[in-house]
């Protein structure tokens, strides 16, 4: 629920005061199914938290929602529905396509998952372990090498 009234705040710089409260408009509002993590809202749009966690809670997070529609865009793209008529249009599908395979690398990063990011950064860093300590590096590459079939 949403405080009945709300008091500007004033400082004694009225040209900030004004900016600051037009600006930052800020409403605390906890989400007590969340009482361990508390929920606080910033923005215009506050008196629509109570319909939005409702719609977190019944369809998914905002991740979630968003990866099927990345999904289903990546879909219509796959099938030709959606490419470039143009250099410009095909900047956009491009950029929606990294946007996708970024959003898919980092959830199975997060997760735990081998990604090819992950790899880089494997690579990088024994090229960086063979400058600053190369006696470990070559333990590291011999046991790569001994897990990895031939």
């Amino acid at each position: 629920m949403l405080p009945a009234k709300t008091s500007p705040i004033r400082s004694g710089f009225p040209a900030l005061d004004d900016w600051f409260n037009y600006v930052f408009t800020y409403f605390p509002t906890t989400n007590w199914q969340h009482a361990f993590s508390p929920t606080i809202y910033f923005g215009s749009n506050v008196e629509d938290a109570p319909v939005e966690q409702h719609v977190v809670d019944r369809a998914g997070s905002y991740g979630y929602q968003l990866n099927r529609i990345l999904d289903v865009l990546k879909v219509a793209v796959d099938d030709g529905i959606l490419k470039g008529k143009n250099q410009t249009e095909k900047q956009v599908v491009d950029k929606f396509l990294t946007l996708a395979k970024e959003a898919d690398e980092a959830a199975k990063e997060f997760k735990g998952e081998v990604t090819e990011e992950s790899v880089h950064r494997l690579v990088e860093g024994l090229r960086q372990l063979s400058c600053s300590n190369h006696e470990r590096y070559e333990s590291l590459v011999k046991e790569l090498r001994r897990a990895l079939p031939k």
